[in-house]
């Protein structure tokens, strides 16, 4: 038998205007486009043999720790067979 701890996480970029330096008064004209983009990462590592297995989803659907435990189950099934 092999224990895992597993978290997911949120990396990502959001895109912020500064600040500007123009004459008292003037207000500053840039070029800006909001974006956001982000990646999210699920994890599982076994402190026991060192096993780790990451998958990573460019959105985040209504069952995505479902699919990673189903993925995580064949990973760990396959290394105990051998």
């Amino acid at each position: 038998m092999n224990l895992y701890c597993q978290d997911e996480s949120r990396f990502g970029l959001f895109t912020r205007a500064g600040k500007g330096i123009t004459a008292k008064g003037v207000k500053p004209v840039c070029a800006f486009q909001q974006v956001f983009q982000y990646t999210y990462v699920f994890g599982a590592y076994s402190p026991i043999s060192g096993d780790n297995f990451q998958l990573n989803y460019p959105v985040v659907l209504a069952t995505p720790s479902g699919i990673f435990l189903d993925h995580l189950q064949r990973i760990d099934l396959k290394s105990s067979r051998s």
